[in-house]
């Protein structure tokens, strides 16, 4: 587990209004198209500088459960949610710093060989 305070890039904001800007956006947009639970999962914001708030203390942690990728925290207290979630046995997979879209798009389900979990649509 790594840790460190983070400041956030002065180019992705718009200094005037606070808003992130519209090339900001749609990198977030991109990397949350399509997000996978394993390896293949890109949060919308990752836990480094220029892109954590600068408020932030960010933390990426590496876990067996999940192979082959990072996972980027912005506090300790996602950090301690992250691992009480990585220790319990019946959590597949993780979507920490999943950006809500404005329309309507269900969260996919449809990468785990289980029965429809609850909320979810297919």
């Amino acid at each position: 587990m790594q840790g460190l305070p983070v400041g956030a890039g002065e180019g992705e904001r718009d200094m005037a209004t606070g808003r992130l800007s519209l090339e900001r956006l749609k990198a977030i947009r991109k990397r949350q198209e399509n997000p996978g639970w394993g390896w293949d999962y890109e949060p919308s914001i990752r836990a480094v500088r220029g892109e954590a708030p600068s408020l932030s203390y960010a933390v990426k942690l590496r876990a067996r459960k999940i192979p082959g990728r990072e996972i980027h925290l912005l506090s300790t207290g996602e950090t301690a949610a992250a691992l009480l979630g990585l220790y319990h046995p019946d959590v597949v997979g993780l979507q920490e710093q999943r950006a809500l879209m404005p329309d309507d798009r269900p969260i996919r389900c449809t990468a785990f060989q289980v029965p429809l979990l609850v909320g979810c649509r297919r």
